[in-house]
């Protein structure tokens, strides 16, 4: 169990990280990171791409460096990021205004606001999506209470895309305890999540997994006859261990 003062910490150094990283958006674009944009295309985009319906609405949390606004803009009538960080939120509106012509841009709003009190009605969203932002959150509480209000604001019907760190990875989550320990890691603070509890977490706000992406490939339907069992399973069990994972769940 983390402290006040611990969870305090944790939140800072986040603030910090992301700080950093608006700041030198101008002369290091993650777009050219080729690990950076096959990661988002193996779990973000395959996601979305099964969850977003051309002219709906959506919310997005945790915006950083506006990448999938800048990619999805024109396929939506309102797409909304939000932020607690200041800082993120300006660099990432001159970002888009910039890169989109004026209609696209017009479609993206940027709001400062706090995942776990969200400022908006129920049911207000077609789509809502988490791109490893849950997993910086501090404690296990924010972390339910942002999935509980993301699935409020979404429509019955709506589709929800979470990805984070995947806890199963265990070079990855090694590397990354280290990095946050020794004060290292770009990103301040991360809590690596297992597949099986971001699915129990979805399920707990009402939310039924329908598709699993991660960073060694996804577990789109496929027909199999009952003698090839063993190469699904030797399919399927691979894809769990991907460093970044998530899922397409659906509400209702």
């Amino acid at each position: 169990m983390t402290t006040g003062n611990e969870n305090d910490r944790r939140e800072s150094v986040v603030r910090d990280a992301y700080d950093a990283q608006s700041a030198s958006w101008a002369a290091h674009d993650p777009r050219d990171s080729w690990d950076y944009n096959l990661s988002k295309m193996q779990t973000d985009q395959l996601l979305l791409r099964h969850g977003l319906s051309r002219g709906g609405s959506l919310l997005n949390i945790g915006c950083s460096f506006p990448l999938d606004e800048i990619t999805n803009a024109w396929k939506v009538s309102r797409w909304v990021s939000i932020d607690i960080n200041e800082n993120v939120i300006q660099v990432a509106r001159d970002v888009t205004d910039r890169e989109l012509s004026p209609e696209y841009a017009g479609r993206v709003e940027y709001e400062v606001a706090d995942v776990t009190d969200l400022p908006y009605a129920d049911g207000e969203f077609d789509v809502v999506t988490a791109f490893s932002t849950l997993d910086h959150l501090p404690t296990e509480e924010a972390r339910r209470m942002a999935l509980s209000e993301m699935a409020r604001v979404l429509k019955s019907s709506g589709s929800m895309v979470v990805t984070a760190p995947n806890r199963w990875n265990l070079p990855y989550t090694i590397w990354s305890r280290r990095a946050q320990r020794k004060g290292d890691a770009d990103f301040g603070y991360e809590y690596e999540f297992s597949p099986m509890e971001l699915a129990r977490l979805l399920r707990g706000v009402g939310l039924t997994p329908r598709l699993f992406a991660s960073t060694l490939g996804n577990t789109l339907p496929v027909k199999l006859k009952p003698t090839a069992l063993l190469q699904k399973a030797l399919r399927w069990i691979p894809t769990y261990l991907g460093k970044r994972m998530g899922y397409l769940a659906v509400k209702g």
